[in-house]
């Protein structure tokens, strides 16, 4: 009986060092640090850009490199080469206002060679944002060349049917084929 209360003590004393523990390392009594990194895009990916071990940050028109550190400051912008108006075969792939087209995006490896690529759709029919015809309800991907410089830009197809465009997008390999799939929605 005296050792089943010693037992049943310590674990108490144990779950409350535990509890205390907790509470203390909370995040709202950490010290954050802000770091304002380029212009004010909200569709952004936290990804290692360039392969050199530190998380980068992506957004459509450009991705800004990590200067390592505490990074703090001089957060370098390099462009992707998604944001002028160009095509790719018979395809218009970029446009000089690309990332208010932009509804739904995702990065992630598509090519297989370790680097983080963009994947995005395109609004449907919408006056405010003004999307050119040819480029509604569209999915596009953005190859990442792993160094400054323009990604390959590549017109993937157009959802059928759709009312407000291209509203979600994963990238996986849902077939077990070694390869990543890239799956998209819209209304």
């Amino acid at each position: 009986m005296i050792k089943k209360a010693i037992g049943r003590n310590a674990v108490k004393r144990l779950f409350f060092v535990i509890v205390l523990m907790l509470v203390l390392s909370s995040p709202a009594d950490a010290a954050w640090n802000r770091t304002q990194i380029g212009g004010g895009s909200m569709k952004r990916y936290l990804h290692d850009v360039d392969g050199d071990g530190r998380v980068d940050s992506l957004t459509v028109n450009c991705w800004y490199k990590n200067p390592g550190g505490n990074g703090s400051s001089n957060w370098q912008a390099i462009d992707t080469g998604w944001n002028e108006t160009k095509s790719n075969g018979v395809y218009q792939v970029g446009h000089t206002n690309m990332i208010t087209l932009v509804d739904a995006g995702r990065a992630g490896d598509i090519n297989g060679d370790g680097l983080p690529d963009m994947v995005v759709g395109t609004y449907g029919w919408d006056a405010e944002k003004g999307v050119p015809e040819n480029m509604r309800d569209s999915i596009y991907a953005a190859i990442n060349p792993g160094h400054e410089g323009e990604w390959d830009l590549y017109y993937i197809g157009k959802l059928p049917a759709t009312e407000d465009g291209v509203e979600t997008l994963a990238i996986g390999d849902l077939n077990n084929d070694g390869f990543p799939d890239i799956t998209a929605g819209g209304e």
